[in-house]
């Protein structure tokens, strides 16, 4: 790279750039159906208790090629008043990619949605049990 005086020539480097562009532009896209794999996320904090946190991989969908991808996230968590007047949190969330079509959306989420809300009641049965 040619210098000025101990700088950079900002010609040079622009023209760098320009054919690095065009070197990404010219890559192809791989063909078929693209694998997209997710991860889900729990919590639960109980007075006197250490914090719980989890991870758990979901199964992974698939996106059919020329398809843009979607992100869906659904989130949900609980307060439980517990008999001492003290109170637990849980709470589960799931981000999962999918193609960016109405009905594929619709299907993630209602997917998202089933998932995080099973992990969140069996947290608060949990909570519920052990504080009877």
């Amino acid at each position: 790279m040619a210098t000025i005086n101990g700088t950079k020539d900002p010609k040079v480097s622009q023209k760098k750039k320009a054919a690095k562009k065009k070197a990404v532009s010219k890559k192809k896209t791989p063909k078929g159906k693209k694998t997209k794999s997710a991860q889900g996320t729990t919590f639960k904090n109980e007075p006197g208790k250490p914090e719980e946190h989890t991870t758990e991989w979901v199964p992974a969908c698939f996106v059919d090629d020329g398809y843009l991808t979607a992100n869906v996230n659904v989130s949900s968590g609980a307060r439980i008043g517990l008999p001492d007047y003290s109170d637990a949190r849980c709470g589960a969330s799931l981000t999962i990619p999918c193609a960016a079509v109405p009905a594929e959306i619709d299907k993630a989420f209602d997917w998202a949605k089933d998932w995080v809300e099973t992990r969140v009641q069996a947290m608060i049965d949990e909570i519920n049990e052990g504080n009877a």
